[in-house]
């Protein structure tokens, strides 16, 4: 029997470190993966999980952006384990509409006013006690209207692209006006920054390498490849059982799993969560966010702009933001697209995809652009290891919704990005929640070890 079970990912390394700092050593972590690290992956492939080699190099299909310096965590491990980054500049961007490059910087900057204006807008409401808004009504309030196919794809890139969903659905209050001051830059602790990471080791490097210093030579305490099923807990203690038959039994466990999981019902809790517990989980959006990764025969479009933003005339969201990957040898772009038409893309046949993304390009560079000739697209919504990229703030969540959220039942506590007021939806809101639950925990662990742990706290 275990004293603490910690369940996988960013938030359970960080959860583990900060009770071994504290002399408590007497933990096992359980990963459904074959490796640590979440959605921190190097790729996923039709649900398969493996090391994958596109355009010369490893490419990133989950977590690729560290925000913010400073006191960051995730900053602090890059540099840390010399991560290999390089800065991500969003105002480095060419329009194309369907006719090919057009003119966008007056919408482009309205815009950017507008979503500084949500943000202030959102403080004064708050002060007053007013009700949330959606980011669209907002917006709107505002004079923002994205009523032209330039504005929706401009409106696209500095919203839906970040947040994973339109404006129609997010919060104003807890997710909107956070990201148009920036989470990371209304933070006196940590400083502005975008970096995207190239490292050959893949940007679960750094997690490896945490795991690998925290556990020394005793890899009893990482158990991998291990899928939990059902989770009993109560008062006195906490049972785990494995699709593999290995169960589990320990005084605490730390439940890291992804939103969606949670959401999902893949994983059974016994007792069943409590009304006020699924109320607060199902209110939370769990988003998708897909990148698609294509490889083409020659280089048909300038290096000197990190992205490009396509403005479809009859769709918003149809393959809009466009990246191009000049530190790679091969002629590679990275497209992203997230909410419903992340869900559809990850469905589709590889030709059929590649027969969409070539109209598109043609659209924006003409007869000179061709079709790809590699596709490598990850899977999140349809794999129930994961079944959604990151989470949001909709509009409808409160401040209780989320508390209970996180609220623990008995002995089973609950971390993760997801969990983490501040910062959801960000690797560092994974690792700084995992830290912060482990010392929650550590509260409710007697002074002297040799007491044993079966305490029960209310913190």
């Amino acid at each position: 029997m275990s004293t603490i079970l910690i369940f996988e990912g960013a938030s359970g390394i960080a959860a583990a470190r900060q009770l071994q700092s504290n002399n408590i050593n007497d933990f096992v972590i359980i990963d459904a993966l074959p490796f640590v690290g979440g959605r921190l992956l190097k790729s996923v492939v039709k649900s398969r999980v493996q090391n994958a080699t596109f355009g010369g190099a490893q490419v990133e299909l989950g977590a690729n952006w560290i925000y913010g310096h400073g006191d960051n965590p995730i900053h602090r491990l890059a540099v840390k384990h010399g991560l290999q980054t390089v800065p991500s500049d969003k105002s480095n961007v060419t329009y194309f509409d369907h006719t090919g490059q057009c003119m966008a910087e007056k919408e482009e900057k309205e815009f950017n006013k507008a979503l500084k204006d949500i943000g202030n807008l959102a403080k004064l409401r708050m002060q007053r006690g007013l009700v949330d808004l959606s980011a669209r009504t907002a917006l709107q309030l505002e004079g923002w209207h994205a009523n032209s196919s330039i504005r929706a794809a401009i409106e696209y890139f500095g919203f839906d692209w970040e947040l994973a969903e339109p404006p129609e659905v997010t919060s104003l209050d807890y997710a909107a006006a956070a990201n148009g001051g920036s989470v990371i830059k209304d933070q006196p602790d940590v400083t502005p920054g975008d970096d995207f990471v190239i490292d050959e080791r893949g940007f679960q490097y750094i997690l490896r390498a945490e795991c690998d210093a925290l556990l020394g030579q005793d890899t009893s305490r990482l158990v991998l490849s291990t899928k939990i099923t059902d989770v009993h807990y109560g008062q006195d203690n906490v049972t785990v059982f494995a699709s593999n038959g290995d169960i589990f039994v320990a005084d605490v466990a730390i439940c890291t799993f992804p939103l969606a999981v949670l959401q999902s019902g893949h994983v059974k809790f016994h007792p069943g969560f409590p009304s006020w517990k699924r109320e607060a989980l199902f209110n939370f959006h769990a988003t998708t966010y897909t990148k698609i990764w294509m490889r083409f025969s020659k280089r048909f479009w300038p290096l000197d702009t990190q992205f490009f933003v396509y403005a479809d005339d009859v769709s918003r969201g149809h393959y809009p933001v466009w990246q191009t990957m000049p530190h790679l040898d091969e002629p590679v772009l990275m497209a992203t697209v997230v909410y419903h038409e992340s869900q559809r893309v990850e469905q589709m046949s590889t030709k059929s995809l590649q027969k969409e993304v070539t109209q598109v390009l043609k659209r924006m560079f003409g007869p000179k652009a061709t079709a790809p000739v590699e596709i490598l697209v990850p899977v999140w919504k349809n794999n129930p290891l994961f079944g959604s990229s990151y989470s949001n703030w909709g509009l409808g969540m409160s401040e209780a919704h989320h508390r209970n959220l996180r609220r623990r039942l008995g002995r089973l506590w609950f971390a993760g990005e997801a969990m983490s007021r501040q910062y959801f939806g960000f690797l560092h809101g994974a690792w700084m929640d995992g830290l912060e639950v482990a010392s929650a925990v550590e509260k409710c662990l007697p002074d002297d070890p040799n007491d044993g742990y079966n305490i029960f706290c209310l913190i």
